[in-house]
């Protein structure tokens, strides 16, 4: 290509320079001498350079192009920088659809540094270029274009752009974006080795955001700033090695720029979607956020580790397939898993909000998930819809109870073609805990769910059952020990009832058929003072009003089919509540 080039000199470039009015064109041009680039104070409409070579560095020194800077087809052996460039492009206008480049490289190679300062309106374009060091300090802009390059570093220590930034389909070895001030930046198709968003970054605009999408990234280390006011979307990529998504916190000087008195008055939200994790990758965001998602991807091979966030909602979805999800509540409010398929690891810690917090799961299944160091009871409010929890394991959590559930019935009937009550809700949701508890094998558990269980399958059966049911009556009865959760309940029901009996059976054989009459009344308040003695004897579900009442030694005492009708009743009830006292028992008590 540098046989197709005619060497110029600095005096016939200075004589072609001075004769220039508006536009300045170089082609096929070799530059052995670049003094004469030191212009300072000239102005050009336009200045082109189209397959030019330029052997030895390249200043730029103060520059006003009214309109375009393009390098178009350039080596460069060595560097090539600005001062303090500026670019008015006076034609340009505000359409994203249609973007004409104010400062332009195309298909250039620079063997050194590309230096970028100044002012340009309009645009900043770079495509298909290969540049080792890429170095920006940009006071303003329109928009930024780096697109299909190759380059070894790229550095944007400082720049605003006021619309949009845009860095796609390059291989870069270095991505270090220190600060940037920026309507929105979108960073996708990137092949990057190492890739550092830090610093600051600060967007005007509420709606404005920051998308890093479908890239490869071997490693980062993502600064997430509360000073940006809008969205961070992070989908699609697959990181390779370790990466770190930080928080940075504002300083006093920013929270004062933000509200005057040193509060912040927005949180930014984080969007991390459909990314593969190929070894691992931590997400330690301390700086508050309105919101972090997640979305796995079902492709997933290494470990995401979420711990140390602050966040007000946490939004988790996507199926896990592989690989391991590690979540540490610490700092995170409200919870909210949707949709969400484990067949892979999924470890949940320390989930203990100290203000009022919601925790919902709705039309996911959680698989094998461990869940552990958690308090689902203090100031929560659960929420658990068409969700398959029953193979979830924990340890150490002290678990909701029904006041804590939140069942929205108007919420089942948008999503069930048959509307289920509340109770049956409540039931389903307590027998999936007692199946997730029976393999923890924490016995104290199951029975306190399977109470819960059959509390609310009865109330179900109550509503839509008759009495005579069968298993209506059989949960009926299991209310004496509190369905197996109650070992004194029963104790005290019978000696209730054996109380009761004891009435019973005096005034079988005291009032004559009940029938009151001053005298056998008067004749039953004694006997029931004489006969007390029988009364521990009554409670032995084996005991014979024969043996106790003996005619031989109590003549006036005749027992009657009232006597031991109610004695029958007594002693089977007072058999199945010693039943039900040791079941309760045994069950409380391993």
């Amino acid at each position: 290509m540098e046989s197709n080039r005619t060497l110029i000199t600095p005096e016939q470039t200075k004589s072609k320079y001075f004769e220039a009015n508006g536009t300045l064109e170089f082609a096929d041009r070799i530059f052995d001498d670049t003094s004469f680039f030191n212009m300072e104070g000239a102005e050009f409409s336009n200045l082109i350079f189209i397959n030019c070579l330029f052997r030895n560095s390249v200043i730029l020194k103060p520059v006003f192009v009214a309109n375009k800077l393009s390098f178009i087809d350039c080596v460069f052996e060595k560097d090539l920088t600005s001062l303090n460039i500026d670019i008015r492009d006076e034609q340009h206008k505000f359409d994203i659809t249609h973007i004409v480049p104010s400062l332009y490289f195309s298909r250039c190679k620079i063997k050194g540094l590309l230096g970028i300062a100044g002012e340009v309106k309009g645009s900043v374009w770079i495509e298909e270029s290969e540049i080792d060091v890429l170095g920006m300090v940009l006071r303003q802009t329109d928009f930024l274009r780096i697109v299909k390059c190759k380059i070894n570093t790229l550095t944007i220590r400082e720049a605003k752009v006021l619309k949009n930034t845009l860095i796609s389909h390059n291989t870069i070895d270095l991505l270090d974006v220190k600060e940037i001030d920026c309507g929105e930046i979108l960073i996708s198709g990137n092949t990057i080795t190492d890739f550092q968003l830090s610093e600051k970054v600060n967007f005007e605009e509420p709606d404005g955001r920051i998308e890093i999408h479908s890239n490869v990234i071997d490693s980062c280390n993502i600064k997430i700033s509360q000073l940006f006011n809008g969205h961070y979307i992070i989908s699609n990529n697959i990181f390779k090695k370790e990466g770190l998504i930080a928080g940075i916190s504002p300083t006093s000087t920013d929270k004062i720029l933000q509200k005057g008195n040193g509060t912040p008055n927005f949180f930014p939200k984080v969007f991390f979607d459909n990314n593969i994790i190929e070894y691992s990758l931590n997400i330690e965001i301390n700086t508050k956020l309105e919101l972090l998602s997640i979305i796995l991807s079902p492709v997933n091979k290494g470990m995401l580790n979420i711990n140390g966030s602050k966040a007000h909602n946490l939004k988790l979805m996507g199926t896990l397939q592989g690989g391991t999800l590690n979540i540490d509540f610490t700092g995170i409010i409200n919870v909210e898993i949707d949709r969400l398929i484990n067949y892979g690891n999924i470890i949940f810690s320390n989930y203990k909000p100290i203000f009022p917090a919601k925790f919902k799961v709705t039309n996911s299944n959680l698989g094998a998930a461990d869940l552990s160091i958690s308090d689902l009871n203090r100031h929560t409010s659960v929420d658990i819809v068409h969700s398959n929890i029953s193979d979830l394991k924990f340890s150490a959590v002290k678990w909701f109870d029904e006041r804590n559930l939140n069942i929205l019935e108007a919420e089942y009937a948008r999503n069930t073609i048959l509307t289920n009550t509340r109770n049956n809700q409540l039931h389903d949701i307590f027998k999936q805990m007692r199946k997730a508890a029976e393999k923890s094998s924490d016995k104290g558990l199951t029975a306190h769910f399977r109470a819960l269980e059959h509390k609310y399958q009865l109330k179900e059966l109550q509503a839509t059952k008759p009495f005579y049911h069968q298993e209506r009556l059989l949960l009926t009865f299991n209310l004496s020990n509190k369905f197996g959760t109650d070992w004194f309940r029963p104790i005290y029901l019978a000696v209730a009832i054996t109380l009761v009996g004891y009435l019973f059976i005096v005034a079988s054989f005291s009032l004559h058929l009940f029938h009151l009459n001053g005298g056998t009344l008067n004749g039953y308040v004694d006997n029931l003072g004489k006969f007390a003695f029988a009364i521990p004897q009554l409670f032995n579900p084996a005991h014979s009003l024969s043996n106790i009442f003996d005619y031989r030694q109590y003549p006036n005492v005749h027992l009657n089919f009232g006597s031991h009708l109610v004695s029958l009743l007594l002693r089977l009830c007072i058999s199945f509540l010693l039943v039900q006292t040791v079941i309760a028992f045994r069950k409380q008590s391993n």
